[in-house]
């Protein structure tokens, strides 16, 4: 039941800012140039090898899985206008050689797992196709990433890096400025859905985010807003994998409480958390020490309350939500009676 604990509808961009990309490209012309090199590779133990022959630091590493990646992954159109998204998978992406923006951050991503370089997948929201000013956001619709080089977090947006989508299909070109793009241009149309992500000094809200650019630029210049790393994102990171996602999404909803996402990964993190504490109680034997149990149960039982708090409150009638509604409306109670009689028995 916690497989299907995320669910993100994807946007792309096809209007992009001008920029000035010289003095950057000329810093990285020799390792793009080795990575652009590369032949083509099912593998992302091989393309990683292949980096590795010649980048030799955090920085160069990742600058040349953008380059491989924006290279030699196009955007899946077909995917993308048919609302029919595969499955994120490195195998499948580097088979089809194509993606939507999961199967982008999932094989950047896990190249910097290989190489034990700190990495994150953002989702949140983004001004991309179908967009016009004064649109509202609920949910998340893209993804990308956020990777730690020393000491700071540098955004890398490999699925916009790589080209734009039109009405007929995808084409092709090397966007420079999305590699270890600048939070203060990044957020004019990259909105991350927990705020602390912004990477500035000030925190812009959603509302403001929904407005036209040029009141965005306003906003940001009158709150003199400059690129700042936030100091709860240490203790963020320190956290294990699912209490990293909980304080995601419990900040994302804080942020948003339009996004019935959010409200969906919550109730089923509640909802292991719950499990996780019941396969516990069932391996414990007749002896053990009863505080114990009853602090397992007891703590079992807040986190259904959670969840249950947490999944009462979807109103989306899109099926994915219905489903998940319906799916917590059986396995909470189920488990709920089994923690009430664990607690009452004797």
């Amino acid at each position: 039941m916690m497989n299907k604990i995320i669910n993100f509808r994807l946007a792309f961009l096809f209007v992009l800012l001008p920029f000035c990309v010289f003095s950057q490209i000329k810093k990285y012309e020799n390792i793009d140039a080795k990575a652009l090199a590369i032949k083509y590779l099912n593998s992302i133990e091989a393309i990683s090898d292949e980096i590795n022959s010649f980048a030799k630091t955090n920085e160069e590493k990742t600058r040349a899985m953008f380059v491989w990646i924006t290279n030699n992954i196009a955007y899946d159109t077909k995917a993308f206008f048919s609302g029919n998204y595969p499955e994120p998978d490195v195998k499948i992406t580097l088979k089809n050689k194509k993606a939507v923006c999961e199967g982008y951050c999932l094989l950047f991503k896990t190249f910097c797992d290989l190489n034990k370089i700190p990495c994150i997948t953002m989702n949140g929201y983004s001004k991309g196709v179908g967009y016009s000013p004064g649109k509202s956001f609920s949910n998340t619709d893209h993804t990308w990433n956020i990777a730690k080089i020393g000491e700071e977090w540098k955004l890398i947006e490999s699925t916009w890096g790589a080209g734009y989508v039109t009405s007929t299909g995808f084409e092709k070109q090397f966007f420079d400025q999305y590699f270890f793009a600048n939070p203060e241009k990044f957020i004019l149309n990259h909105l991350p859905a927990d705020p602390m992500w912004q990477l500035l000094s000030c925190e812009v809200p959603l509302y403001m985010f929904e407005k036209d650019t040029n009141s965005l630029k306003n906003f940001l210049e009158n709150k003199k807003c400059v690129v700042s790393q936030n100091p709860k994102i240490s203790d963020y990171y320190a956290l294990d994998s699912i209490n990293r996602f909980r304080v995601f999404n419990e900040n994302a909803y804080a942020y948003n409480p339009k996004n019935e996402d959010g409200l969906v990964q919550l109730s089923f993190i509640y909802t292991k958390f719950a499990y996780d504490n019941i396969q516990i109680l069932n391996r414990l034997d007749k002896n053990s020490d009863k505080s114990k149990t009853t602090k397992l149960a007891t703590d079992a039982k807040q986190f259904l309350l959670k969840a249950q708090e947490y999944i009462k409150k979807v109103k989306s009638k899109e099926s994915y939500f219905q489903q998940s509604v319906s799916m917590q409306n059986q396995v909470i109670p189920q488990n709920m009676e089994y923690i009430d009689w664990f607690l009452n028995k004797k």
